[in-house]
Order: structure tokens, then sequence, then C-alpha cells
């Protein structure tokens, strides 16, 4: 499976979310935001992407862990890694 072919509903087994109400957020928020961090990360373009069918399965994780982890919890003084890592991809205050 590619990650342009994965839906809604299977970020929501994959998550095990059984509520719709979330529907848009996941749609709208959380997986174009997985899906940025997987081409930022990787370095590839969206049809790249497609060809590399492991890279799906760390997508529909991403997606699940950005549903499970929705703030910017700060744990014995440590930023989420996950926001972290968003923020250090674009940072460019290099001091």
């Amino acid at each position: 499976m590619k990650i342009s072919e994965v839906k809604v509903d299977l970020i929501k087994q994959y998550a095990v979310i059984e509520i719709d109400e979330d529907d848009t957020l996941i749609r709208d928020v959380l997986m174009p935001s997985a899906k940025a961090y997987v081409l930022d990360y990787t370095g590839l373009t969206a049809e790249d992407a497609d060809l590399k069918e492991s890279l799906t399965v760390a997508y529909i994780a991403l997606c699940a862990f950005l549903y499970d982890n929705r703030s910017l919890s700060i744990v014995n003084d440590k930023q989420n890694a996950v926001i972290q890592s968003f923020l250090d991809a674009h940072c460019m205050n290099l001091l």
C-alpha cells in the first residue's frame, strides 16, 4: 500500500480510534503533517515515497502517535521528541 492510498479509516483502525468526531482532525491536520514529516525526513518526493511501501507503516504509526500525543508535553524537563524533531527540521537559528 502507498502512503497516498491511506485513508482515515485505516489510521483509526491502526490507532484503535472508535469515535468519528476526530475524523476531520486526522484527515486535515495529522495526515498531512505526518506525510510532510516523512518527506522532509527522507528527502523524497511524494511520488518516490509512494514507491517505498515500507514507509507506509512509518506514516501510519506517526499519524497514530500524533493523535495520541497532541500536546507539547514536557516530562523530566524534556520536550516531546517528535514535536522537537518537527521543529528542528526547519530551524534556521543555528546559534
